[in-house]
């Protein structure tokens, strides 16, 4: 058996996801959701500490979320772009 070239993976990815949907009945929103969470945190695990490591230093802390229970930052990993948050355990309220 021949294997295909994919010319645009995004669409490929896509139309792979709405199938699933569809065979599944699962919303097809919900398993974009999903697959963009899986996604990050396989691309979070193949970078070790480094990525946990530079968003705590890039933490500056003159920024008056510590009133917060969390602060919510858009993290990127290669071209990945996805909300994280950190949670806090010393929050003042």
């Amino acid at each position: 058996m021949a294997v295909k070239e994919i010319k645009d993976t995004g669409a490929s990815v896509l139309t792979r996801l709405k199938k699933q949907a569809k065979e599944t009945g699962i919303n097809y929103q919900t398993c974009l959701q999903l697959f963009a969470q899986e996604e990050f945190l396989r691309k979070l695990e193949m970078s070790g500490n480094e990525f946990l490591q530079k968003l705590w230093n890039n933490y500056n802390p003159g920024l008056g979320l510590e009133k917060h229970d969390f602060s919510s930052v858009l993290v990127q990993i290669d071209r990945f772009i996805s909300p994280v948050c950190i949670w806090s355990t010393t929050a003042r309220r």
